[in-house]
C-alpha cells in the first residue's frame, strides 16, 4: 500500500472514530449504535425478525432512529412480519437472496431508509443505513426504483471496505457520515474539536483517489449509459467546451482506428491523411453506383 493510500486509509478511520461525537453535535446527544448490535444479535443467531426484534433496533433511549422514517405501529407490522416465510432467504446469510430481503421488508416497512436501518444492525458486516449525506458524498443519482438504490448504495459501500480495511459495511457508512455532516458540511467545527482537526480530514478526502473514483463511477454512470460518446460532447459544448472536444476527439480517434483496421503502432495523422480518404471515397463510389439514374 502506497503512502497516499495510508493516509486516505488513516482519514476516513479517524472520521469512523469521530461518530459519536458527531452525533452528538448533530441531534445533541451520543448515539451508541454497538449496544444496538448487540442487542441485535438474537435475530441474527436465529434468523427470525420479529416486532421485539423492530423495537430493539429501533430502540429511542439510545438512538433517534426516527430521522430515517416512520415505523409503522405493531398491529400493522406484527401480521405482515409473520406471514413472511423467512426460510426462504435466511437472515444469517442475507447476501445469497439479498434483493428479494430488500424486496420483502420493503412490502412491510414501505420505507427503503427503514429497511437499510434494519439490515444495518442483523448483519452490520455487510450492511449500512442509506442516508441522504452518505449519498451525496458518494455521488450516487436517481434510480428507477428502491431496492435497486439501495443494492448501488451497498456496492459503493463495500467496495469502499475492501479498500480501507475496515471491519464492516456499517463502519464505512459511519465514517462516510462523518465525512459528510463533520468534515464537508463543518459541524466538526461546533464541538470544539482540536485545532487543524478539520483541514486534516478535508485534505485527507482531497487526497482520497479511491473513494474519487467510487463518487465519478456513480456520478457518470446514468450518462455514459444512456448517451453515446457523440451525444455527450455535444450536449457539453455549452458548460465545458475543452472536456467535449476531449471527448468528441478521442472517440473520433477509436473510430478511425476501428474503420482503417489500424494496429497499435499507427499515428493517426497518418490515418487521417493516407487510409481514411481511400475509404470514404470507395465508401461514396459504391453509392452513386448501388443508386439508379433517373429516366
Amino acid at each position: 500500500m502506497s503512502r497516499q493510500e495510508t493516509q486516505s486509509q488513516n482519514y476516513l478511520h479517524r472520521c469512523r472514530e469521530l461518530h459519536i461525537r458527531v452525533t452528538k453535535a448533530r441531534y445533541g446527544r451520543q448515539w451508541d449504535l454497538q449496544s444496538i448490535e448487540d442487542a441485535a444479535k438474537d435475530i441474527r443467531s436465529t434468523g427470525q425478525l420479529t416486532y421485539e426484534g423492530i423495537e430493539k433496533i429501533r430502540s429511542e433511549n439510545v438512538w433517534n432512529a426516527n430521522v430515517f422514517g416512520y415505523f409503522p405501529p405493531r398491529a400493522e407490522v406484527e401480521p405482515a412480519l409473520n406471514s413472511i416465510k423467512w426460510g426462504n432467504w435466511n437472515l444469517r446469510n442475507l447476501r445469497k437472496s439479498e434483493k428479494t430481503v430488500i424486496s420483502s421488508l420493503l412490502q412491510v416497512f414501505r420505507q427503503i431508509e427503514l429497511v437499510s436501518v434494519i439490515l444495518r444492525f442483523i448483519v452490520p458486516e455487510e450492511y449500512g443505513i442509506l442516508s441522504p449525506p452518505v449519498e451525496k458524498v458518494l455521488g450516487l443519482g436517481p434510480f428507477r426504483n428502491h431496492t435497486d438504490r439501495y443494492r448501488a448504495y451497498l456496492k459503493s459501500l463495500r467496495k469502499l471496505k475492501n479498500d480501507t480495511g475496515f471491519a464492516t459495511v456499517a463502519d464505512v457508512d459511519m465514517a462516510l457520515w462523518v465525512l459528510q455532516v463533520g468534515v464537508l458540511d463543518k459541524y466538526l467545527l461546533k464541538d470544539g474539536f482540536p485545532e487543524g482537526e478539520h483541514e486534516k480530514l478535508q485534505e485527507g478526502f482531497s487526497k482520497d483517489s479511491r473513494l474519487r473514483e467510487v463518487r465519478v463511477e456513480n456520478l457518470t454512470k446514468q450518462l455514459f449509459s444512456d448517451l453515446s460518446r457523440t451525444e455527450l460532447a455535444e450536449a457539453l459544448l455549452e458548460t465545458d467546451s475543452n472536456l467535449a472536444g476531449e471527448i468528441a476527439g478521442i472517440h473520433f480517434e477509436k473510430f478511425v482506428r476501428l474503420l482503417t483496421n489500424a494496429r497499435s503502432e499507427d499515428n493517426l495523422r497518418n490515418l487521417v491523411h493516407h487510409k481514411l480518404p481511400s475509404l470514404i471515397l470507395a465508401h461514396y463510389s459504391d453509392r452513386r453506383r448501388s443508386t439508379p439514374i433517373p429516366a
